[in-house]
């Protein structure tokens, strides 16, 4: 099931699929401070990030 289109077309859809695993919901997930989105193992700092762009900027 495709979760791109539901969160942020920055974010593909193994990125969302584990973000709302972790949190639960779209709400949870934008609401959620950069920290936190840092522990996910698949949006950290070691995360993938498609090529020729950076990371989303949660500032």
């Amino acid at each position: 099931m495709p979760y791109r289109a539901h969160l942020h077309p920055q974010i593909g859809d193994v990125v969302a699929r584990h973000l709302l695993e972790h949190f639960g919901n779209a709400a949870a997930i934008f609401s959620a401070s950069r920290r936190e989105l840092e522990r996910i193992p698949a949006v950290g700092p070691s995360g993938p990030a498609p090529s020729g762009s950076s990371a989303i900027s949660t500032a």
